[in-house]
């Protein structure tokens, strides 16, 4: 009697957790959360016979976790690294404010606390918690598999031949992922071969290159391509529509106003068209995305004065959401009034993975065909990127030359902007006027210095100058932002030049000239790689650079002027107009994107 006053109190706190957890565990920690992914374990008993009973009977197997308490448990744990402190289990981690650090600092997170050994490269392939628990069960299972199989002699095809199938995917059968003490990793039959974590990445599909069957070449994930054909067969649902009148467009609406390269795009539409500009920006009113685009013009060095605020009209949206996030009566307005669409928002990560991107990249840019397509005929003017051809030994980087293939395709951001230009290709079967036009790196503009401080080519830059080193590839291309953003608002604005493919692209400069050009004056700079340093001499006092790459540095003296893929013609008003066909199907330079 003695024995069971005392081990009431563990079963009272017991009780206590279970209903919690019915009462929608409201209010738990991290350790809490653990028992929605495992069964805690019954309290040893007590007693004079307590040694006795342990070793006459064996202990309950905890059951195997879920995928949606595991999504659960994620999702907590990864809350206080966003913004809002909040994160859904079917929302992605990137698009809810998470950084690069965040990442790393959340794997840590679900390894220190939940015993989750989940591979950073899992989390920047795909960021919904409830992706990152489908993975990690599924890895769980076929270790367990691998070591059932290995204890019982039978292979593991056979032991894998009826799995368990459920709205969330495939799992395990019930009772075959035994949980070691921590709840973690499936505890390894004794006598087993090791194997591997959860964690350990499945090996990467490698092929040969056609005509080279020594050089091999990785491809993309299986599951990353099933996703990008699914997303390409969307754009058959696009509306039919009819070609729009060749008119210069006088209301336009402009996705992307608040990034480097929207910002002064809105300027020059401003600048060198009558047209009224709708801005979607990204914010919960109108009063928070009016702040918001006035701050990213300013700093640009762009003006935001009353006479550009009376022509933009901004409204709150997201690329991301249906119908962009605007209402019902707001999107059928849109639809009959405005005359062209300009997509240029976009998410720029060079380490996030297809899934991770696709909403901003792929889905909306379907979204935005879907309102050119709809109401009144208009024109589809997107932002691609030369990134569609980065594909290694590439032979071919024309205007009008095939895409890259995107099995081959590594980066998720590559393989976003070819399924967005895909499948807007698609579209035009539908009627749909489609401009695509694919900008390499871009630099800083030649006359204000404004730059792009998360852009890549902007910080080889920086970091060239700050350890006066350079390594050792061969080309650089970045044209100065302010060309790109004149040549695509000359496309946007001539009526001519819709619907074809352009490339905004410089004439790519060897490290070397880039170095010259930056006009270190007291000091060299060394460019290593490959065993060999070459350390340049300074230049004379006082001289100043050549501003051939529009990158920041001091003393832009020399504008550059960028290869006109499709020739240069005066326009009215004396300005610039690169957008004549008369140089139709010219290639990129050589030396690719950067």
């Amino acid at each position: 009697m003695r024995d069971v006053n005392e081990a009431a109190p563990a079963y009272a706190g017991q009780r206590a957790t279970g209903e919690s957890i019915e009462r929608g565990g409201g209010g738990l920690g991290v350790d809490a959360l653990l028992a929605k992914v495992r069964t805690a374990e019954a309290p040893s008993p007590t007693g004079p016979d307590a040694g006795s009973e342990r070793g006459s009977r064996n202990a309950p197997a905890p059951a195997a976790p879920d995928v949606d308490g595991l999504a659960a448990a994620i999702a907590a744990a990864a809350g206080p690294h966003l913004p809002e402190g909040y994160l859904s289990p079917d929302a992605d981690f990137f698009d809810a404010g998470g950084s690069s650090v965040g990442a790393v600092e959340l794997v840590a997170e679900l390894e220190r606390e939940l015993g989750l050994e989940i591979s950073l490269d899992d989390v920047f392939a795909d960021a919904r918690p409830r992706s990152l628990a489908q993975r990690w069960l599924s890895a769980a299972g076929a270790t367990a598999v691998l070591s059932a199989s290995a204890t019982s002699g039978t292979s593991p095809a056979a032991a894998t031949r009826a799995p368990t199938t459920t709205a969330a995917g495939t799992s395990p059968t019930p009772g075959t992922l035994p949980l070691s003490a921590a709840g973690t990793r499936p505890a390894a039959a004794p006598g087993t071969l090791p194997v591997p974590a959860p964690r350990t990445p499945p090996a990467t599909a490698i092929t040969t290159r056609p005509g080279n069957s020594d050089t091999p070449h990785s491809t993309a994930r299986p599951e990353d391509l099933d996703q990008i054909l699914a997303d390409l067969s969307l754009a058959d649902r696009l509306p039919w529509t009819s070609t729009p009148e060749a008119l210069p467009p006088r209301r336009i609406l402009l996705t992307g106003a608040t990034g480097f390269l929207g910002s002064h795009m809105l300027l020059d539409l401003l600048r060198h068209s009558d047209a009224h500009v709708y801005c979607l920006v990204r914010a919960a009113d109108e009063e928070a995305a009016t702040a918001r685009l006035g701050d990213a013009l300013k700093s640009y060095r762009l003006p935001w004065s009353s006479e550009v605020r009376r022509r933009v009209t901004v409204l709150p949206g997201d690329i991301r959401r249906p119908h962009l996030g605007l209402s019902d009566e707001l999107w059928n307005t849109l639809a009959h009034e405005l005359d062209s669409v300009v997509g240029v928002a976009a998410a720029v990560d060079f380490l996030r993975g297809y899934q991770s991107l696709r909403q901003s990249n792929v889905i909306g840019s379907l979204t935005l065909a879907e309102l050119a397509a709809t109401g009144r005929p208009k024109p589809l003017h997107h932002i691609s990127s030369i990134a569609v051809f980065n594909e290694v030994g590439i032979t071919a980087m024309g205007e009008d030359d095939p895409l890259a293939h995107v099995d081959r395709l590594i980066a998720g951001y590559d393989q976003t902007k070819w399924a967005a230009e895909v499948a807007l290709r698609r579209a035009r079967d539908h009627g749909l006027i489609v401009t695509a036009m694919r900008p390499g790196g871009i630099g800083g503009h030649t006359r204000t210095g404004a730059y792009n401080p998360q852009d890549l080519s902007s910080g080889l830059i920086s970091a060239f100058g700050r350890f006066r080193t350079v390594p050792a590839f061969h080309y650089l291309n970045a044209a100065p932002v302010d060309w790109v953003s004149r040549v695509a608002v000359g496309v946007i604005c001539e009526p001519d030049a819709w619907g074809y493919d352009y490339h905004l692209t410089g004439v790519p400069n060897t490290l070397d000239d880039v170095v010259r050009d930056m006009a270190f004056r007291r000091y060299a700079c060394a460019r290593t790689g490959l065993g060999r340093v070459a350390h340049r001499r300074p230049g004379p006092p006082g001289s100043r650079t050549r501003a051939r790459t529009g990158l920041p540095g001091p003393g832009v003296a020399e504008p550059h002027r960028p290869q006109a893929v499709r020739g240069d013609a005066e326009g009215p008003g004396g300005h610039r107009r690169p957008y004549r066909r008369a140089r139709r199907g010219a290639r990129a330079p050589a030396g690719g994107p950067l």
